[in-house]
């Protein structure tokens, strides 16, 4: 018959793929800052409505996160998550970032309607390599040309700094 300290011990477990595991382990590395841009410099918010409806997120399985601490780290594991839950593959885009936004960013309606930080997020993350990509359908190049399958990344840095600037002039 086993014993109640075996008990205790044995129920406060979590299972592998959970977020109390990552935080457990996440003590072990030292923190790694990610550098986010700012609401108002953010490329994602120059994407169409078409570029943020067919976005498609592959994330690793929660045993294959690549191990670490911060925020890219987490969202990682958040995403994997999504994943194993069977979230991931019938979410859109504009949920992740939402859910992504609630979680990094801030919870009020307002910032809930655009999720700036979630698209900022899904972009840091399709550029680092962590096991994360996200891929869209970009605008054609042609006039009536097809739309191209690329990573968000690539289609943000397309837009290129300079367009983010100007945009920031205009709404001030």
């Amino acid at each position: 018959m086993p014993i109640i300290n075996e008990l205790n011990a044995t129920l406060n477990r979590y299972p592998d793929d959970s977020l109390p595991t990552y935080w457990e382990r996440s003590l072990n590395y030292p923190h790694e800052p990610a550098e986010l841009l700012s609401r108002h410099e953010t490329p994602t918010r120059l994407l169409t409505n078409t570029e943020r409806a067919t976005v498609r997120i592959d994330a690793p399985e929660p045993f294959d996160c690549p191990q670490g601490s911060g925020i890219l780290y987490e969202a990682t594991v958040r995403l994997a998550l999504f994943r194993s839950r069977g979230v991931l593959p019938h979410s859109s885009g504009h949920y992740i970032a939402r859910q992504l936004e609630s979680v990094f960013g801030s919870r009020h309606p307002f910032a809930q309607v655009r999720a700036l930080v979630g698209w900022e997020l899904l972009r840091a993350l399709d550029a680092a390599d962590l096991g994360t990509n996200v891929w869209i359908s970009g605008e054609p190049t042609e006039p009536l040309g097809r739309y191209r399958r690329m990573r968000l990344a690539a289609r943000c840095a397309e837009f290129g700094n300079s367009h983010a600037e100007r945009r920031v002039s205009e709404i001030r």
